[in-house]
């Protein structure tokens, strides 16, 4: 439960400590029924935000991957041909 409401915290701004603290209250007193409650809560937020969920945050990662890696490989294929320029010159 830790790892949803910290992911809600990182891309949503929703503050997990107070959401922790409860749900740890509800743990120790073995509180059953605001555990189920606060369960559901989760579930339907998920079911009406998971349309930015991390589908959109991995599209926009790989998309970054990508580009970066274009730019890596048209450098390296400038040096390439740089180089292969230079060793025609040498070689004649």
């Amino acid at each position: 439960m830790n790892v949803f409401l910290d992911y809600r915290e990182k891309y949503y701004g929703l503050k997990a400590a107070d959401e922790k603290s409860t749900l740890q209250r509800y743990l120790d007193a073995k509180d059953e029924a605001n555990i189920k409650k606060k369960l559901q809560k989760y579930k339907d937020w998920w079911s009406a935000n998971k349309s930015g969920s991390l589908v959109g945050v991995l599209s926009v990662w790989t998309q970054g991957i990508f580009s970066q890696m274009g730019h890596y490989f048209r450098k390296l294929l400038s040096f390439l041909t740089s180089l292969s320029g230079r060793l025609r010159a040498l070689v004649g």
